[in-house]
């Protein structure tokens, strides 16, 4: 899962983080050895593109069937930084393919 948690997504990311936390669930209840991992993006930490504590991607789980550390790692998220519309998402992805 990879979460967008600039300032903006205070709110979504409680609802995101509640139905993620559910959907892993589910899938390790359908999918016996289904593996998931946790990311989250914000911003480039330069002049006014970003914030100063944004990060393009910061990895919160490596891909594992624990779904407990997964879980764990989407109640890590909160919303912060962030400083205009574009955000980090295609390094984001990149990074996360990496991971």
């Amino acid at each position: 899962f990879l979460i967008d948690t600039t300032g903006s997504m205070g709110t979504p990311i409680d609802n995101v983080t509640s139905s993620l936390t559910t959907i892993a669930s589910a899938l390790a209840e359908r999918i016996p050895d289904v593996q998931m991992g946790v990311g989250q993006f914000r911003d480039f930490p330069f002049d006014f593109y970003g914030s100063g504590g944004d990060m393009p991607y910061q990895n919160m789980q490596n891909i594992t069937n624990d779904v407990a550390a997964v879980q764990s790692a989407l109640g890590r998220l909160s919303a912060a930084g962030g400083a205009d519309g574009p955000e980090s998402h295609v390094a984001a992805l990149f990074h996360a393919s990496l991971s």
